[in-house]
């Protein structure tokens, strides 16, 4: 259904051009629909919630809502630390496998690979001693952030991405999972089979030289329903990858599909928008 979304529907809305106001209408109405359908989730199943970070910075301006201010994020993982059991992405991945969830289950992710998950996020999880896993874009280490969202932020306020040094010394402490984010942080659904295969095995090649360790979960850039395919899920299953992330805002059930698990996207929330936010999710 996806696939015809996007290969038939999507070019003939785009061509009459009424592409914008559907695809901005949809959005609302689908907001909607994962908001009411995680409640009914929690009433059927036992749910896990997924909250995926970006930067974790002091910054004077955030076009993009990529940043979390270090004191907003401490107020989370307080809350979190009090509410809930924060456990790993892998451990997630064994109870869903053992359909042993226990309801009250969150992990902590942070995409891209910014320095300052390094310098800033993970002071703060060693504080309250949660894990978190890290998705890393390969094809930019140690290098100032320029993709297209980065080149509108002011210099002052600009990330750099991690080094491989630092993603050695991250991979070697016990909190800290290191997953792929591919190479280039394509939009895997406009490449072809072959280049998902190549866009994700450099990346995890890359990882797996610079950590020593086998790195086996992923996260799609962009995440939504729109960003990644069949030939996606086929690439991850010949990488023998254990699982994968969207960023679909939904719950985590023992039936969430291994290579399609839902995460809720956090922005720059304070406490009390924070504790609304997650409780549609969870």
């Amino acid at each position: 259904m996806i696939d015809l979304l996007k290969n038939f529907i999507r070019p003939i809305l785009k061509k009459i051009r009424i592409y914008d106001f559907v695809y901005n209408r949809s959005f609302l109405l689908l907001g909607t629909w994962y908001k009411y359908t995680n409640i009914i989730k929690r009433k059927i199943h036992k749910t896990a919630v997924i909250l995926t970070y970006h930067r974790i910075d002091d910054v004077l301006d955030d076009p993009h809502l990529l940043c979390v201010t270090p004191q907003n994020f401490e107020n989370h993982l307080q809350f979190l630390k009090k509410n809930y059991e924060v456990i790993s992405l892998p451990e997630l991945h064994l109870r869903l496998s053992n359909k042993q969830l226990t309801g009250k289950e969150a992990v902590i992710t942070l995409d891209d690979g910014y320095l300052d998950n390094y310098t800033n996020a993970l002071p703060l999880l060693d504080k309250y001693h949660m894990p978190a896993t890290i998705f890393i874009t390969t094809g930019f280490l140690g290098e100032k952030a320029d993709l297209d969202w980065d080149r509108e932020y002011r210099s002052e306020d600009k990330a750099t991405f991690l080094n491989e040094s630092e993603i050695k010394n991250l991979s070697t402490h016990t909190l800290i999972t290191i997953g792929v984010h591919t190479h280039k942080h394509n939009r895997l659904s406009e490449l072809d089979y072959q280049e998902q295969l190549n866009e994700i095995k450099t990346s995890k090649e890359i990882l797996e030289n610079v950590t020593g360790k086998k790195i086996n979960y992923f996260a799609y850039p962009f995440g939504g329903i729109f960003d990644f395919n069949s030939d996606t899920t086929n690439a991850l299953k010949t990488l023998d990858f254990c699982c994968s992330c969207t960023t679909i805002p939904m719950l985590v059930t023992y039936k969430s599909h291994k290579y399609k698990l839902p995460r809720v996207n956090i922005r720059n929330y304070p406490i009390e928008i924070f504790l609304e936010k997650i409780s549609y999710h969870a």
